[in-house]
């Protein structure tokens, strides 16, 4: 059982480390994009390229996940039980988990909403002359309520007596 363990300790840092790369990698290459203004893609290049990587990063956090699952459903059906070693380690990996899929789920936000703003007909660039504060600021105009039509609420009538 300890050769399981060790297997699932072994993917879940192996598949953290992938996706902190897949995330680093693309803020590394987001801030040569912010320097280099002459970098114009073609907005359909932009949306497949946000496509792939938002499928790149569901692979690996949907792998991440199902590990992370395995690994405490494996210390769960530990014959001797847990040691105080083992529990520590689920806990340092669980972290290190948590915080790579923070990030991950951070970016896919991101990146879902510049493929919104790249299908909705808006284009990419309305996006880069705005700072990022003032994005999230901005109500979003474009969504309405549809008004929900409710049946009437009875009203009891009372005769008095009980």
């Amino acid at each position: 059982m300890s050769a399981r363990i060790a297997t699932f300790k072994r993917l879940l840092t192996h598949y953290c480390q992938k996706l902190n790369g897949v995330v680093s990698a693309y803020n590394a290459q987001q801030e040569t994009d912010r320097t280099d203004k002459d970098v114009t893609a073609d907005g359909k290049e932009d949306q497949q390229n946000l496509q792939e990587l938002l499928g790149i990063l569901e692979s690996y956090t949907s792998k991440i996940e199902q590990l992370w699952k395995d690994y405490a459903d494996a210390l769960d059906k530990a014959e001797n039980g847990q040691s105080e070693a083992e529990k520590q380690d689920f806990d340092r990996y669980s972290g290190n988990a948590e915080a790579t899929l923070s990030s991950a789920f951070d970016l896919t936000a991101v990146l879902q909403g510049r493929l919104r703003s790249l299908t909705s007909g808006k284009g990419a660039h309305y996006d880069d002359h705005q700072p990022r504060a003032s994005r999230s600021a901005q109500p979003d105009i474009f969504s309405e309520t549809k008004r929900i039509e409710l049946p009437a609420i009875p009203i009891p009538t009372f005769t008095g007596n009980r």
